[in-house]
């Protein structure tokens, strides 16, 4: 006789991957699921199965699921599923309720068939998700077959600035910075920066002439001198300074720094600033200017009181001497 035969499964697993280990705020991180649907065993009478539930259960830290909507950076939202490379007819994308949200749970319970049609073929769920103001973006998904599941992480990086005077003994409060990186074409592209020094993920081209886009936010140093931008990914940038320190000059010349991954035993577990002791700047005292109404000035005004009153002595002496 002629027949199909459906193997059962070596082992049922569930895996999750992502396509970034480094990002910046705002990014779309593509993280993609994938599990394998179970073999059900039915009794001999009909009337039991071993398989009762067959759920994927996936959680966010630090991201939103992104599913639809505009491209950000160039880069389009995803929503697939597809069972052995098809798509099944209901089950081809994740629910639309679950844009924006932080975790879902998918019910693949229609795929666990009495005759197996489905049996030991993969699953892969794919999506993308949007990074919030974290450092780390942490992924866990499960199934009911497979509870420890997998979990991705992907990093986003902080970097410090110190500011000092000029001869690299005081550090300086109330200096301002902007971060810039260069384009393909060697132009400055600036961040906007947001609350407490997350960058937003909006880069803004140089105006004319150099000029600073309108709206970019700035960072300013505190009383122990630093000043820290977040939420940057692997890459070259600079801090320029805007505003210096009260009494003190602007430095003209900007601060490059490079953002590299962290890695521990072959394994990507943060992006941080290289060499981040080299990341600083002084400025220079502004000289003193000369006080207004110096000593000429005084003793003009001395000199011209003098002359007033005398010439109103004279001028009342005459009166009197007409009146007599």
């Amino acid at each position: 006789l002629d027949a199909e035969v459906v193997a059962k499964a070596d082992e049922y697993k569930t895996d999750k991957s992502a396509n970034k280990t480094d990002a910046e705020i705002g990014d779309l991180v593509t993280y993609t699921v994938k599990t394998t649907v179970p073999y059900q065993e039915v009794s001999s009478d009909g009337k039991t199965k071993k398989v009762t539930e067959f759920k994927v259960n996936d959680k966010l830290e630090g991201a939103k699921y992104y599913l639809e909507g505009d491209a950000v950076k160039g880069e389009n939202p995803v929503n697939k599923i597809t069972v052995n490379g098809s798509t099944v007819t209901g089950l081809e994308k994740l629910d639309a309720s679950v844009n924006g949200q932080d975790n879902f749970t998918l019910d693949l319970f229609e795929l666990v068939k009495a005759d197996n049609t489905y049996a030991g073929q993969e699953v892969v769920i794919t999506y993308t998700a949007k990074v919030e103001n974290v450092n780390t973006i942490k992924n866990e998904a499960n199934s009911t077959h497979k509870s420890e599941g997998t979990t991705t992480y992907t990093y986003t990086g902080n970097a410090t600035i110190t500011k000092f005077d000029k001869e690299w003994a005081n550090k300086l409060k109330g200096a301002q910075f902007v971060v810039y990186r260069k384009n393909a074409d060697n132009k400055k592209e600036y961040a906007v920066i947001g609350d407490d020094g997350w960058i937003t993920g909006e880069w803004k081209p140089e105006g004319e002439n150099h000029a600073l886009p309108e709206g970019i936010g700035s960072i300013t140093t505190s009383a122990e001198g630093t000043a820290t931008v977040k939420g940057l990914k692997i890459g070259e940038y600079y801090f320029q300074e805007v505003v210096a320190p009260d009494g003190y000059s602007i430095n003209t010349t900007d601060v490059k720094f490079k953002m590299i991954a962290q890695v521990e035993n072959q394994v990507v577990t943060g992006v941080v600033a290289e060499k981040p002791a080299d990341i600083k700047m002084n400025d220079t005292k502004l000289s003193a200017l000369p006080s207004t109404g110096g000593i000429g000035t005084t003793i003009f005004t001395i000199a011209g009181c003098l002359i007033m009153v005398t010439a109103a002595g004279l001028f009342f002496a005459s009166r009197k001497r007409t009146n007599k």
